[in-house]
């Protein structure tokens, strides 16, 4: 199955405040080989799981997206759960909002993320860029920017190991701790990567 839109800059799809702007769930057998593409995800809202795309024992394409501006309980942009691989590619996800995870949410999952920028998202406790719990993605080539929460304003990361090769994680903000990045009982691996301008501190 593929969905397709014409330009994402102008192919809109707005949730009108009335759940998950786009659920790739399961259901019976796990759903492979489906593609969302072109599109701006957008008007989201969830008091469950994420306002923009929730992502449920699947593995779909995400490409040349626009995901802002929604809202979620968890993932205000994206929430996987039990997902891999997932490959999202040529996607800027900003100006969500959740309680955990304002740009991404990851549960148990291990996405590739490619030419993504996560920026300009908030959270009321945790992850304001992105949220991973027992999650091992690998991030290539990204920017994680200007995210403001309570703590790990990049990143959050608990029982989690990513990969991160060329990523900048800069000017990120948290009320507590870990400004770019708050481990818990994670081992992240960084190549060629930068993680700067960071409040209160980087890591």
């Amino acid at each position: 199955v593929a969905v397709i839109g014409e330009d994402r800059e102008t192919t809109i799809i707005d949730g009108g405040q009335n759940g998950s702007v786009v659920t790739i769930d399961d259901g019976e057998s796990y759903v492979v080989g489906c593609l969302l593409s072109g599109f701006t995800i957008t008007n989201g809202y969830s008091d469950s799981k994420a306002g923009g795309i929730h992502i449920n024992m699947s593995s779909p394409t995400i490409k040349n997206c626009i995901i802002s501006n929604n809202s979620g309980f968890q993932g205000g942009g994206i929430y996987l759960e039990h997902s891999y691989p997932v490959p999202i590619t040529n996607v800027t996800i900003s100006n969500n909002t959740a309680n955990n995870g304002g740009g991404m949410y990851l549960n148990s999952s291990n996405p590739t993320l490619t030419n993504v920028t996560i920026s300009g998202n908030t959270t009321a406790f945790d992850g304001s860029g992105m949220y991973l719990i027992g999650s091992h993605p690998t991030l290539n080539n990204m920017t994680i920017s200007n995210n403001m929460g309570r703590q790990g304003g990049g990143m959050f990361l608990t029982f989690s190991n990513p990969t991160l090769i060329d990523v900048s994680i800069i000017n990120n903000n948290a009320e507590m701790d870990g400004g770019g990045m708050h481990l818990y009982a994670s081992n992240p691996t960084l190549t060629n990567s930068i993680v700067w301008n960071n409040s209160p501190e980087s890591i």
